[in-house]
């Protein structure tokens, strides 16, 4: 997920700031997470892992600027994982509904040799991973919104009409 849509408290380097803060402070533990609304447990865990965090900020890996934890594997498609989040949600908005296979259709266009050579169920289990870990969920078109059914057939017919223009354009090729 892009820098600018994680929040600042799940950060390491927010963790960090925290730890060092409190260090040079002259109040106790209590008095400083009361006055900053912050766990105690959580700034003693923190300030127990200090070292780490430290060096995990200094590696310029994206997966470890995000968690002091884990196993240090890194997903082949974390390189475009933040771009693909990006797209996903800037889709949303203008009430265009993304499925699964226009994840796997973009994340072809971003990483086409990610995505060569991969049967049709390997494809999905990676987006299904992939929403998981970013914490994405696919939004269906249905009749109990605001919106009526007419309205809402538009909406399909437009886009399947979009969907149908961008692969005959960009994933097709016209002579076969």
């Amino acid at each position: 997920m892009p820098q600018h849509r994680i929040k600042l408290a799940h950060t390491i380097e927010f963790k960090i700031r925290t730890v060092e803060d409190f260090l040079s402070s002259s109040e106790t533990r209590v008095s400083f997470c009361e006055g900053r609304a912050f766990s105690r447990s959580a700034l003693q865990y923190y300030e127990h892992h200090l070292d780490e965090m430290k060096l995990a900020v200094q590696d310029k890996k994206r997966a470890k600027k995000l968690t002091v934890g884990g196993s240090g594997r890194v997903s082949p498609s974390a390189y475009v994982e933040d771009e693909l989040c990006g797209w996903i949600k800037d889709e949303r908005p203008e009430e265009r509904p993304v499925s699964i296979d226009c994840i796997i259709a973009q994340c072809a266009s971003l990483l086409p040799d990610f995505i060569d050579g991969k049967t049709d169920s390997a494809k999905r289990s990676w987006c299904a991973k992939f929403m998981r870990r970013n914490g994405l969920t696919i939004r269906r078109i249905s009749h109990s919104g605001f919106k009526k059914h007419p309205e809402l057939l538009a909406l399909r017919d437009a886009f399947a009409c979009e969907v149908t223009t961008v692969l005959m354009d960009d994933f097709l090729d016209a002579a076969s």
